[in-house]
C-alpha cells in the first residue's frame, strides 16, 4: 500500500512519473568542421560549389538546398579523391536533372531515363533540379 501512495503523492504533485531519459532530445552529429567542407569542395565534380543552389527531387516542396547542405545531410567519407556514401559505399554524384523548355521528344525522354538509370546503378545519386518539380 505504501508504493502506491508514494505515486500518488508524487502525481498529484504535478511531477511526471517515468525515465528522465526519454524526454532528452536526441543529439544530431556535429555539423563537418571548416576543414571537413575544404576537403569535400576539393573532390567536388566540376562547376560545382558549396554553395551551388538547387532544388532536390527527393523533397520538391522543402526550398532551396545548397551543395553544403547535401554534404552535411549524407556525412560522406573521401575515398580515393571522391565523395562517397557511407551506407553504400558508392561514389556521390551530382546529377542536374534536364529541365526542358518545350516538349523534348520521346527519344529525348528516354534517353535521358537511361541515362539516369546508368548513373544510379553506379552512383550515389543526388538530383540537382533547377526549379520545383510537380510531385
Amino acid at each position: 500500500m505504501r508504493p502506491f501512495f508514494l505515486l500518488f503523492l508524487i502525481g498529484a504533485a504535478g511531477c511526471t512519473v517515468g525515465p528522465w531519459f526519454l524526454d532528452r532530445p536526441r543529439p544530431g552529429p556535429p555539423p563537418l568542421s571548416p576543414e571537413q567542407l575544404a576537403q569535400m569542395a576539393r573532390c567536388l565534380q566540376p562547376g560545382l560549389t558549396l554553395d551551388t543552389v538547387f532544388f532536390s527531387s527527393e523533397e520538391p516542396h522543402v526550398g532551396p538546398a545548397s551543395v553544403r547542405e547535401a554534404l552535411e545531410t549524407y556525412r560522406p567519407v573521401i575515398k580515393a579523391g571522391k565523395l562517397c556514401d557511407r551506407a553504400s559505399g558508392k561514389e556521390l554524384y551530382f546529377y542536374r536533372v534536364p529541365q526542358y523548355g518545350t516538349d523534348p521528344g520521346p527519344d529525348q525522354i528516354r534517353q535521358d531515363q537511361q541515362e539516369a538509370e546508368e548513373l544510379h546503378a553506379k552512383y550515389r545519386v543526388i538530383e540537382l533540379c533547377s526549379k520545383i518539380l510537380p510531385p
